[in-house]
């Protein structure tokens, strides 16, 4: 017969751990809100307060002292009445049962000792503009704001539509030219790069190869080499042109709203450094929203190894302008005369489409709405006035982890086919932080710099120097095509969803079964009704 194995010490240690019951204060209110449902305390307060200032009266729904003192906290256990559950003697229960029957207990508020709930973890919000009085009414269990009634947050009809969100980007300092490095070991590191780009080598294989460089021309050259680099980094920083010169903002996790990163991280209250919070309101003209801001923190505290607190922001995103990428382009010694190349191509009859050239928005954009106006592309400012494609699309960039990345660059159409689309031709223009795509119109936080800065391209801007034009030159630039896919080209264009409405004719999805279709082929006349594309730009420019 198998010995049975037992744990006196663990038998005991199980027995004897008994749960935590952590429970919660809870009173009855018997306001006219409440109607005698269960509130936190100062809820209660709160409640009497109100209801003495707009009725003086004593005794409306407060306790006298001498009551409240004689009420005690009890625990509300309902149960099924039973004979004897509590294992005392049969005697000794009935006098239990006879002092519980003589007991008085007054027909007033009683606090209950509930089991205590668990936590939403929801922040509450601030609302500006509204009085002290509008959050009168406000639970604790459920941490967020209601809204006491309709009239108080009513918005004025003759202001809806002036109120739009803000997707301006915040001011910042363009990168600033600095002069020629002319070291005697520039075209050495110049070497170095280019053989870095040509065979797409590692950043541990090329500073492998700068310090083995550097042994090199020490043994030949002696101390003459000394403050020749020994890493990238040095590399990148004694080269003009090479630096990956981005300004950098931080938007927020939540509405993607864009903010200074010096702000951030320079962020203090009282002295000390604090989280700083977003202050954007996305739906302004929102009944239920007005006013209603963000309030998600953009930063997280660390402690550096020095004891010193830093706030490192929760995102960031690099913006590259497109002045300076395109004046490194213009001090090459082929770029302008690649832009002109288009000029002496070799043309086909016109029923043939060779290359963006054969299109008729390059055939007849023009500089301004004017019918006289001249050509925006055409010979004599060949290589002054550019046409630009941008494109979006997301990646993931790490493996084993879904993590999307996103990436908006252009390409200069006026360059010849063979080179546009090369690395170094192209001009990269912001990267969209991740993990996740950016939804809707929160992409225009984004997309607010690069307007901004092809307003001015519009307009002309001057650039100090080209390899032609030592002295410095004017140029222009449209944007001119969207090559994305279908749902980022839906985005960044500002059209309704793929999945909703086709955006070339007035054909509108159906909604079936959870799932939006195309289906309703019967009239094919009253389906391809081509949209108005007048009226889409008449849109946006309103």
């Amino acid at each position: 017969m198998p010995r049975k194995r037992t744990n006196p010490s663990a038998i005991k240690q199980s027995s004897s751990r008994k749960k935590s019951n952590k429970s919660r204060t809870k009173v009855v209110c018997n306001c006219s809100r409440c109607n005698g449902a269960l509130v936190d305390r100062w809820t209660k307060q709160r409640h009497e307060q109100l209801v003495a200032e707009k009725d003086p009266m004593p005794g409306n729904l407060s306790l006298s002292d001498t009551q409240e003192d004689s009420i005690q906290e009890m625990d509300y256990l309902p149960q099924k009445p039973s004979d004897n559950t509590t294992g005392l003697p049969s005697g000794q229960q009935e006098n239990e049962n006879e002092q519980n029957k003589n007991r008085q207990i007054p027909d007033v508020n009683i606090e209950l000792i509930l089991p205590r709930k668990r936590t939403r973890n929801t922040n509450r919000v601030p609302i500006i503009g509204r009085s002290n009085d509008d959050n009168l009414f406000e639970d604790s269990d459920a941490n967020v704001s209601r809204i006491s009634s309709d009239d108080d947050i009513a918005l004025d009809d003759e202001n809806l539509a002036d109120k739009f969100e803000d997707y301006s980007c915040p001011s910042f300092t363009p990168f600033q030219e600095t002069a020629t490095n002319n070291d005697q070991f520039s075209w050495i590191l110049i070497w170095i790069m280019s053989f870095r780009t040509r065979f797409n080598l590692s950043e541990t294989a090329t500073e492998s190869l700068i310090k083995f460089m550097k042994l090199v021309l020490k043994e030949i050259g002696g101390n003459g080499f000394d403050s020749f680099p020994n890493s990238l980094y040095l590399t990148k920083k004694s080269l003009v042109g090479l630096q990956d010169n981005f300004c950098h903002f931080v938007p927020c996790s939540n509405c993607h709203k864009l903010y200074r990163k010096n702000d951030i991280t320079e962020f203090h209250q009282d002295g000390i450094p604090a989280i700083m919070k977003c202050r954007h309101v996305e739906y302004p003209n929102l009944t239920l929203c007005k006013g209603r801001l963000c309030e998600t923190p953009l930063s997280t505290q660390m402690r550096l190894v020095n004891g010193k607190i830093t706030n490192r922001p929760n995102l960031i995103y690099p913006f590259a302008p497109i002045r300076q990428q395109l004046a490194v382009l213009y001090r090459r010694p082929d770029f302008e005369r690649s832009l002109r190349h288009w000029t002496s191509r070799t043309t086909f009859n016109n029923n043939i489409l060779t290359d963006i050239y054969d299109g008729q928005l390059w055939e007849t954009l023009k500089e301004t709405r004017a019918e006289n106006s001249p050509k925006f592309f055409r010979p004599e400012v060949a290589d002054s006035h550019l046409g630009l494609m941008i494109n979006l699309d997301w990646f993931q960039p790490y493996e084993g982890t879904t993590y999307s990345t996103g990436v908006i660059y252009a390409a200069i159409c006026n360059l010849p086919r063979s080179i546009r689309f090369r690395r170094e031709n192209m001009l990269i223009l912001g990267l969209l932080p991740g993990p996740h795509e950016v939804n809707l119109h929160k992409i225009n936080h984004y997309l607010a710099p690069i307007v901004d800065e092809l307003e001015t391209f519009w307009a002309g801007i001057s650039l100090n120097r080209t390899f032609e034009f030592p002295e410095g030159r004017d140029i222009r630039a449209a944007l001119i095509l969207i090559s994305c896919d279908i749902p980022a080209a839906r985005k960044i264009c500002g059209h309704v969803s793929a999945l909703v409405s086709c955006h070339r004719c007035e054909k509108h999805a159906n909604y079936e079964n959870k799932k939006h279709n195309f289906a309703g082929m019967e009239d094919m006349n009253a389906w391809f009704i081509a949209r108005d594309s007048t009226e889409h730009c008449q849109n946006v420019l309103e």
